[in-house]
């Protein structure tokens, strides 16, 4: 009985540890990389999106405030993790909210997707090395 309850325990710790670590995955300097399944679409829609994502960052701040540029245009807001931490939502100062589901999360690579058929691939920068 004591084997289990410790077991339980020890499981239990594990997913919050590892819910944790997400959580301070996610945040940082983020710029758009490539789009998941591009062997799916065609040139035309390659291109669409390149031209509609290549300039998108994020800069995902640990006090759950965001800054992100998108087309051109800086947005500012929240942001929150679901409590699984299965997905990001961000409400923008403007009024919008926008929630995405974390596909992927690691020291690198962030990959969300928002609902359609292709997700966003992100990269971790370091805007001191960018000139930013």
């Amino acid at each position: 009985m004591k084997l289990k309850v410790i077991f339980s325990a020890l499981l239990f710790l594990s997913v919050l540890s590892v819910n944790a670590q997400r959580a301070a995955l996610i945040k940082g300097n983020w710029k758009y990389q490539d789009v998941t399944e591009k062997e799916k679409l065609d040139s035309a829609s390659i291109q669409m999106l390149e031209l509609f994502f290549s300039e998108v960052t994020f800069d995902i701040e640990e006090n759950g405030k965001y800054k992100a540029q998108f087309m051109g245009k800086a947005e500012e807001g929240v942001w929150k993790l679901s409590k699984d931490e299965s997905k990001i939502t961000f409400t923008s100062s403007k009024g919008p909210v926008n929630e995405m589901t974390i596909e992927e999360v690691s020291q690198n690579k962030l990959i969300l997707n928002f609902g359609k058929p292709n997700s966003l691939v992100l990269k971790k920068t370091d805007p001191a090395k960018e000139g930013k």
